[in-house]
């Protein structure tokens, strides 16, 4: 192991020797310049159309709604869609306080111990399906409200989450995120003219 090691030194040194002696003679030489080279990034760019038309509907009427997420032909492809559900209810209805104590002793639910005398309409619109193109992702969300089924209100309640799984989106590629929603055939009087105003805002990464 120890003569190795000399060897390996006695190389280098030899090698240093060498070079030193290159640098002493004289060479012709040229020098040319290649000028305005550039490096330009691509872009992401995506456009979302379509958005929520759920207007005048009655208790018991269900309606599919579609958000169409296309990227761009000269855009990058997108890793990660992250989607998220920005609700707002807007309180318009004239029941008293006395007509709400009424309906709730006349127990106008939907379910036994909850929403009694709720007046916030995105816990009353359930979604029964979401996709991403043809894939199942109403398993991402949770019954955070406790009221038995998945609705706006549950998805307002969580940030943005990634909805296309393993696929990514490419250049020129068009995605769809669908929704069937259902108006609770529960809800009552205290709901008329409510409204909510359904933000949908995509992340892509």
């Amino acid at each position: 192991m120890e003569g190795k090691e000399v060897i390996l030194s006695i190389f280098i040194v030899s090698v240093a020797i060498l070079l030193a002696g290159v640098g002493t003679k004289a060479y012709f030489s040229d020098t040319e310049t290649s000028e305005n080279n550039t490096l330009t990034t691509r872009i992401l760019d995506i456009n979302i159309s379509h958005s929520f038309h759920f207007n005048n509907v009655p208790p018991g009427m269900s309606k599919k709604e579609s958000i169409i997420i296309n990227n761009r032909v000269r855009s990058s492809e997108a890793k990660i869609v992250y989607l998220e559900i920005d609700v707002i209810d807007q309180e318009t209805s004239d029941d008293t306080d006395a007509e709400r104590d009424a309906e709730i002793l006349l127990g106008i639910t939907n379910e036994a111990g909850t929403n009694r005398g709720e007046t916030d309409i995105s816990k009353w619109i359930q979604v029964t399906k979401m996709r991403y193109n043809d894939v199942n992702i109403i398993n991402l969300y949770a019954d955070l409200n406790g009221n038995d089924y998945i609705d706006l209100d549950d998805l307002n309640q969580v940030d943005q989450i990634k909805v296309n799984g393993e696929n990514g989106l490419s250049p020129g590629e068009v995605a769809y995120v669908n929704f069937t929603m259902l108006f609770d055939p529960d809800a009552g009087n205290e709901l008329q003219g409510d409204t909510s105003v359904v933000t949908e805002i995509v992340t892509v990464i």
